[in-house]
């Protein structure tokens, strides 16, 4: 009877799985099927797990000292600015960390006493960053060459500094800033300002510009589809952990008893037929789950219950196990004096039978009858006559 091909089907969608005539079951990993959209994960298929998605921080460094460059396995990059890495050491300088430039340093004339204004960069500067005014005949002497900290002007013949450039844009996903590069305002989207820690509404992005934003700025995410279209999982969404999906093993019930039903997470229902589950303690059947015919079959193998013995006819009863037929007309052994019988697990059996044999012989199992022997010791032979010699027992005769 041929056996049974191995189940080499692993249910991980990222292997391709077969069977090798020397090796058996393979499972060669498919790195290219884990690609999780997500620029900054190293993507690849272990062998019995399946897709590893693992975060790598170095592909989110933005070569920008003053932010915290991370990879979240959801959202992508993450580069968190920490303006206190920005701090330039002088009090009148509002210190930020631009998420797209670095640091921003902005002159904040207020920090600095009513006679003086900030210009760190300026020659003569105090501890705080600041300086007296320069003497001035008009606004052309006065200027500093700063766009973000407005136009000095020259009053009284004293310059007076200028009123500092207001980007503030009224949302609070952006970070702010003015850039002395461009001399124009810096409006950063920060997503990480918009998320609601749900992931089952989507993913919110920080985007002004667009027309759905709400107070903040905030654009709403695309809520999760979790159905996986596999008929035995139940479906949910988790705010934390996202689409969840659970396997419901009683919805693969396939009516056959002899199965063993679950639900794959990947493929759907499996109802994989399990051969022990039909043993029917007969030694001598091969008992299978046959899913054709819809339970466990039972075949008898009357090779099973060969004894050896040609007296003995065997076969098996898939109800009493090995039946022998003994057939003692199998065992003549042509010899006349024997009872000659078939014996379960012994075969044939030649007993004599003296009785069978005329007065004074004896059955012999390979002469047949013979006569009776008058001695079987020396002693039985003596004629008490030392004269002539020890008479023997010879073959049973004096």
């Amino acid at each position: 009877m041929e056996g049974l091909p191995p189940e080499c089907d692993d249910s991980i969608p990222c292997t391709t799985d077969s069977c090798d005539t020397t090796l058996g079951c393979i499972h060669v990993t498919d790195d290219t099927q884990c690609d999780d959209d997500v620029a900054c994960t190293v993507d690849s298929c272990v062998e019995g797990t399946g897709c590893l998605n693992e975060a790598d921080h170095s592909l989110c460094d933005d070569t920008l000292a003053c932010t915290n460059d991370t990879c979240d396995v959801n959202a992508g990059c993450q580069n968190q600015a920490i303006n206190d890495r920005c701090d330039d050491g002088f009090v009148c300088t509002d210190d930020a960390c631009n998420p797209d430039s670095g640091c921003v340093n902005a002159k904040n004339n207020s920090q600095c006493p009513t006679d003086k204004w900030c210009d760190p960069g300026a020659a003569g500067h105090d501890q705080y960053g600041c300086i007296v005014p320069p003497e001035c005949v008009n606004d052309d002497d006065c200027t500093n060459g700063d766009y973000c900290d407005g136009m000095e002007k020259c009053l009284d013949g004293n310059c007076a500094p200028g009123t500092p450039v207001d980007c503030e844009d009224g949302f609070s996903c952006t970070i702010d800033s003015c850039n002395e590069g461009s001399d124009a305002c810096d409006h950063t989207a920060m997503d990480e300002f918009c998320g609601d820690n749900n992931l089952c509404n989507g993913i919110e992005r920080c985007n002004p510009l667009a027309g759905d934003h709400n107070a903040q700025g905030c654009v709403a995410g695309t809520t999760l589809n979790c159905n996986d279209s596999i008929a035995c999982t139940n479906d949910r969404c988790d705010a934390i952990d996202g689409c969840i999906h659970e396997p419901n093993h009683g919805m693969c019930a396939d009516s056959v008893a002899c199965t063993q039903d679950s639900c794959d997470l990947t493929t759907g229902c499996k109802n994989l037929p399990a051969d022990t589950a039909c043993d029917d303690s007969v030694a001598c059947t091969v008992d299978r789950c046959d899913v054709v015919s819809g339970g466990c079959v039972n075949t008898a193998d009357d090779l099973a219950c060969f004894d050896g013995y040609t007296c003995s006819d065997d076969r098996c009863d898939p109800m009493r196990g090995c039946v022998y037929t003994l057939h003692a007309e199998r065992c003549d052994d042509a010899v006349a004096c024997t009872a000659d019988t078939c014996i379960a697990g012994q075969g044939c059996v030649h007993n004599t039978d003296d009785s069978s044999c005329q007065v004074g012989y004896i059955c012999n199992a390979i002469q047949g009858c013979v006569q009776k022997p008058e001695c079987d010791s020396d002693t039985q032979c003596s004629n008490g006559d030392v004269c002539d010699g020890i008479e023997r027992c010879v073959a049973g005769f004096c």
